[in-house]
């Protein structure tokens, strides 16, 4: 894992820890998140802990993909689901120390994820509220081309109590992920965690991480709605209130690595 303190000098009073794709590996993500810049948010971006190596790929995987001869594993199928419930505990382990021995609160954590990665971001972001019985969840989660694993939430996983805000975006040409399994994802999360706030948004590309500039400024929205800035302000109550001044110019946008 790769850690970063704010890049604006000031107190990190927000975490956001950033989960690659299948096949691919932090590095990128570190360079995707030094070009985000949010303001006073460390970020952590997490190395996935399967090696591919044994099928002869590059990167790692947050749960296995592939059955013996190398074919991928259906999304609902039982082996994927155990796997997705494996790396969640870890998960679920990683944000527990966040709390306890880091001093995090949990409402200053948000989660990202692209694919794979969002996937796992979905499932153990939004399942920890179950685990501790007077949180309110991780902040929010932002999931790019990455559907909620429906099969792997018990009735365990499911309460009222959970107040996480999710957005998940799609490419409109993604061959891997359907709009179906997006809605999909958004019905249940609205069903069965009715404290959470879940919007969707859908781009103009295929299965590949942020790129264009409408989807950057759709996360960018996102974070400046619930990123934590003290005295309890965020970025859109401060641009309400007349605090912020837009500053143009610059060398142009950051983009991500691809995953």
């Amino acid at each position: 894992a790769v850690y970063r303190p704010s890049p604006d000098g000031g107190s990190s009073e927000n975490l956001l820890l950033l989960f690659h794709g299948l096949g691919d590996s932090c590095e990128p993500y570190v360079k995707f998140a030094d070009a985000m810049a949010l303001p006073r948010t460390a970020t952590l971006c997490v190395q996935a802990p399967l090696s591919l190596g044994h099928f002869g790929l590059p990167g790692g995987m947050w749960f296995n993909a592939f059955d013996g001869e190398g074919n991928l594993l259906p999304p609902a199928g039982e082996e994927t689901v155990r796997g997705l419930v494996r790396c969640r505990a870890a998960v679920h382990e990683l944000l527990g120390n966040l709390l306890a021995k880091c001093g995090w609160a949990l409402d200053r954590i948000h989660l990202f994820g692209f694919s794979q990665g969002g996937t796992v971001a979905l499932d153990a972001g939004l399942s920890f509220a179950a685990t501790r019985a007077a949180e309110r969840g991780v902040k929010s989660v932002v999931s790019v081309s990455g559907p909620l694993a429906t099969e792997a939430l018990g009735p365990q996983d499911r309460n009222d109590t959970c107040r996480t805000a999710v957005l998940i975006t799609r490419g409109t040409r993604d061959e891997s992920v359907s709009e179906e399994s997006i809605q999909r994802s958004c019905e249940f999360l609205r069903r069965h965690l009715p404290g959470t706030t879940v919007a969707s948004q859908a781009f103009a590309r295929g299965h590949s991480m942020v790129g264009s500039e409408s989807e950057q400024r759709a996360i960018m929205e996102h974070f400046s709605r619930h990123l934590h800035l003290g005295m309890g302000r965020t970025l859109e109550a401060m641009a309400a209130r007349g605090e912020l001044v837009e500053v143009s110019g610059g060398s142009g946008e950051g983009k991500g690595g691809r995953p």
